[in-house]
């Protein structure tokens, strides 16, 4: 599910389903032709969200999003808070 997080911040131009049809296409790639892969409805996708929850996601963001700015990087700053 990180991985389609992901995927949709890559792709905000295409559609959930569509995005999360070129990840299982992937998956097909990886397994071969016999793996059984279904793209699933918008619903199902909300629920799989649901089901996750949001802690992976955070936990996502807390490793991951670091401050890229310095002192000497203008506009970043006002006064003291970047």
């Amino acid at each position: 599910m990180v991985y389609y997080v992901i995927a949709l911040a890559l792709y905000m131009q295409s559609s959930y389903r569509e995005v999360l049809r070129c990840l299982l296409e992937g998956i097909r790639w990886l397994f071969g032709p016999g793996a059984d892969v279904k793209i699933v409805g918008k619903s199902g996708i909300s629920q799989a969200r649901t089901r996750l929850g949001w802690e992976p996601v955070k936990r996502l963001f807390d490793d991951l999003a670091k401050p890229v700015a310095v002192k000497s990087t203008r506009g970043a700053w006002y006064r003291r808070w970047r």
